[in-house]
Parts: C-alpha cells; sequence; structure tokens
C-alpha cells in the first residue's frame, strides 16, 4: 500500500502543470526521446501525457517540447514547440479554446513525423544543453519563477548514444567510481545551472533496447543519471501505457 500512494504521488505532477496556488505563470520544458529504440506505445505515451498538459495550462503558462534525437543542433531546433498560454482574454474563453486546438495539432504533427523518421541516436545530454538554454530564455521574468513554477521532464529509457558515449555497452557505468567520475567530469563540462531552480522528473518510457539489458546495468543507468542531475534530486517515475492507453 505504501508503495502504491508513493507511485501515485509521484504520478501527480504527469496529470497538471500546477498546484491549487497558481499566483504566478509555470514554466515547464519536456524532453521527449524520439529515438528507434522507442516502442510505438512509448512514443505514443510521451507525446499523450505532454499533449494532455495542454489542457491543464492557465494563462501565461509556458510550454516547451524538445525532442531527443542524435543531432541536437541540426535536428532538434527544427522539431520544437514552445506554447504560451494567452494572457488576453477573450469571450466564452475562445482564445484559450483556440490556443489548445492549434497546440493539439502541432503536437500530433510532431508526434507523427518522428514516428515516421525516428532518430538513429540518442543525446540526452544535448538535449539538456537546449533545456537550459529555454529556462534561461526571458519568459514571466523567470529569475522570479520558484522551482515549484519551473518543471522538467525526460521521458526516455536512458540510454545515452550519442557517438561519445553508449550506455548500453559503456563499462564505466558499472561501477561507483567509474559513475561518480563521469557524472564529474560532465558537470565541469556543461552547464546546468536551471536544476537549482526547477523541479526534474524521469520518466522512464519502454524501449527494444532497454529490454535486453541486465539488471546490474539498468540499475547502474539509474544510478548515473541520480548523480549528474543530484542538484536538483530528480524524481523517478514511469507511466503505465496500458492505462494512458485509456485515457
Amino acid at each position: 500500500m505504501n508503495r502504491l500512494i508513493a507511485f501515485l504521488f509521484l504520478m501527480i505532477p504527469l496529470i497538471t502543470l500546477s498546484g491549487c496556488n497558481h499566483e504566478s505563470p509555470t514554466d515547464t520544458v519536456c524532453l521527449l526521446d524520439v529515438s528507434k529504440s522507442i516502442t510505438a506505445e512509448g512514443v505514443q505515451t510521451e507525446f499523450r501525457e505532454v499533449d494532455g498538459f495542454v489542457d491543464h495550462m492557465h494563462r501565461g503558462d509556458r510550454l516547451v517540447l524538445i525532442p531527443i534525437t542524435g543531432n541536437t543542433i541540426g535536428e532538434t531546433p527544427g522539431h520544437m514547440l514552445s506554447f504560451t498560454a494567452p494572457t488576453h482574454r477573450e469571450p466564452y474563453d475562445h482564445d484559450i479554446i483556440r490556443f489548445q486546438k492549434q497546440a493539439h495539432e502541432h503536437i500530433k504533427a510532431v508526434e507523427d513525423y518522428f514516428t515516421a523518421y525516428p532518430s538513429d541516436s540518442t543525446d540526452i545530454l544535448g538535449a539538456l544543453d537546449v533545456a537550459e538554454q529555454e529556462f534561461g530564455n526571458d519568459f514571466a521574468d523567470a529569475s522570479t519563477l520558484r522551482a515549484e513554477n519551473r518543471t522538467l521532464y525526460i521521458f526516455s529509457d536512458f540510454l545515452e548514444d550519442d557517438g561519445t558515449y553508449r550506455f548500453a555497452t559503456d563499462k564505466t557505468l558499472l561501477s561507483a567510481q567509474g559513475r561518480a567520475e563521469l557524472s564529474r567530469q560532465l558537470q565541469r563540462e556543461r552547464s546546468l545551472s536551471f536544476i537549482n531552480a526547477a523541479s526534474v522528473y524521469l520518466v522512464w518510457i519502454e524501449s527494444t533496447d532497454q529490454k535486453h539489458l541486465r539488471s546490474e546495468r539498468q540499475w547502474a543507468i539509474q544510478a548515473f543519471w541520480s548523480a549528474y542531475l543530484a542538484p536538483c534530486h530528480p524524481r523517478w517515475t514511469t507511466v503505465d501505457v496500458s492505462s494512458a492507453a485509456m485515457m
């Protein structure tokens, strides 16, 4: 029962972009793994989740979707989506209705594209660099946003495969010392200043590659990302594909 309660608590942020207190706009960035290893059901699930976020956006809230591809500089920017809920109210909330309709259409278009043309590799680290830039953009005086108003979701199998690192086979990850040294090295090389002012959720998405990994390596991969993103105290969760399909 305690495990069930804990799981439901972790799932709350996936249902709504904000709590009861909505004094200031929220800034939400989602990284979506669209590599070939993610199953068709997994891709549908992650896009369904972020599509549902649109319906819970309040006026002034921003939602940014960043595909995790193998070519962060060349491919990812052309398929990023950024939505800001209108702040000028129209009669009968026609502005919100129109905004939601257009947002849903754009999200479906990106999903359809990557379903047909999935990425060959997975550069999660590069996608995090893009997220860093997005959180740094001037938005609703971003410097005043509290951590509870800034959220990062990473939907992935977390198998970094960017040409430099290949987490599915890298022996470094299998030792505590190796993971610690790699996480410290990457923290020095890359700027992740936003994580001190944002809540971060790591969402496991089903993949074909992950199914073939031994439990020891799966645990090591999770341990690495927990160490790398430790300053923001990341929270791990999962999405039940069968349940999501019924929503």
